[in-house]
């Protein structure tokens, strides 16, 4: 099937109508109920590949706010700022007063970093006192632990008159 002869083993080419005779007419026929045929098959397929199309195109609209998909699945998004480009420098700004931890008096733990020998030429330097005591101090916030309290019930027998008493846990 070409474009210059579409039906070439029905004898039927491309030629002005004027030209085709009665003997053409069944040929004719059965070329339009060919493609009649046809265009049903393509509609269908048609029909079929727009509905693929539309079930495609949902799947790539779907991410994880409105769909069951893990906020992971999404990708990555960098998120709106609503400030204008070039607006404020990053950082902080001029004239802001910062806000910085202060050395405390007393830390929990002091651990001393101290030279024993001298770098250039090895001689010891364990009994040497320190030229300048610098301080840094990290604020470290503990993890959570579990405190375990064992409640007991002591359960007592009168010496005098041997009358038992149970202790019941509420009471303290």
């Amino acid at each position: 099937m070409t474009a210059e002869d579409p039906y070439p083993e029905t004898g039927v080419e491309n030629r002005p109508l004027s030209q085709y005779t009665v003997e053409d007419i069944p040929v004719l026929l059965a070329v339009i109920g060919d493609l009649k045929r046809l265009i049903t098959e393509l509609r269908a397929e048609n029909a079929h590949l727009k509905a693929r199309i539309a079930d495609l195109e949902s799947q790539l609209n779907q991410n994880s706010r409105n769909s069951s998909r893990p906020p992971s699945m999404d990708g990555f998004h960098r998120p709106k700022t609503s400030r204008k480009k070039g607006e404020r420098p990053p950082g902080g700004q001029k004239g802001h007063e910062g806000h910085t931890l202060q050395l405390v008096p007393n830390p929990y733990v002091v651990l001393v970093h101290t030279a024993s020998t001298c770098s250039r030429c090895g001689a010891s330097l364990e009994h040497v006192d320190p030229s300048v005591v610098e301080r840094r101090q990290v604020f470290d916030i503990p993890p959570p632990r579990i405190i375990v309290t064992e409640h007991r019930a002591e359960h007592k027998r009168c010496p005098h008159c041997g009358c038992f008493h149970p202790t019941d846990f509420l009471s303290r």
